[in-house]
């Protein structure tokens, strides 16, 4: 799991730092308190977004087979057994059988705790025949005010047979058998 400051945190944070920094300075004790308050705040949206991070399930239901070309449908259900709900989350799953093997989804809505989400992409087979394993997934999340991004990889994989395209063929005549 990864936690990093997006470019609002950033912001969040240099604010924090100079407005303990001037408060200090200037000697002005409410602007050292409202630059800890700022300090305080961010941590706890670092905490709610690594805590829920840490909380997410994800399963996913496909076809156990399909032909070159077809196209998959892919169904991810996501669930949250963190206190608090969970806000702008995106799905990255592996899809091999496709050339553009990274499929990334957005879930619409704050995700709540224990109520499943369901998102679904559909995906061609666009590469040969064979065996390929669809997963591991990856959630990505922001804390509430949007200053914290947590990364968290998803374990689980399935596997996915890719079988050679059907080609209509003429009838052919029996050997043997009289005109």
């Amino acid at each position: 799991m990864t936690l990093k400051p997006t470019r609002t945190g950033w912001a969040l944070m240099a604010m924090a730092a100079l407005a303990i920094g001037a408060g200090f300075w200037a000697g002005s004790q409410p602007l050292a308190v409202l630059g800890q308050a700022l300090a305080l705040t961010l941590a706890a949206m670092a905490w709610l977004a690594r805590s829920g991070a840490l909380q997410v399930r994800l399963s996913r239901r496909h076809p156990s087979w399909a032909f070159e070309d077809e196209r998959v449908p892919v169904r991810l259900t996501v669930t949250s057994g963190a206190k608090l709900p969970l806000r702008w989350l995106e799905v990255e799953d592996q899809f091999p059988a496709d050339r553009d093997a990274l499929k990334a989804l957005c879930l619409p809505g704050p995700l709540a705790p224990g109520r499943p989400v369901e998102a679904a992409y559909d995906a061609p087979c666009r590469k040969r025949r064979g065996g390929y394993t669809v997963g591991p997934a990856a959630v990505r999340l922001r804390d509430p005010l949007g200053a914290f991004e947590a990364l968290v990889s998803v374990p689980g994989s399935s596997d996915l047979t890719v079988f050679p395209r059907t080609v209509p063929i003429a009838r052919f005549p029996i050997a043997g058998q009289a005109r």
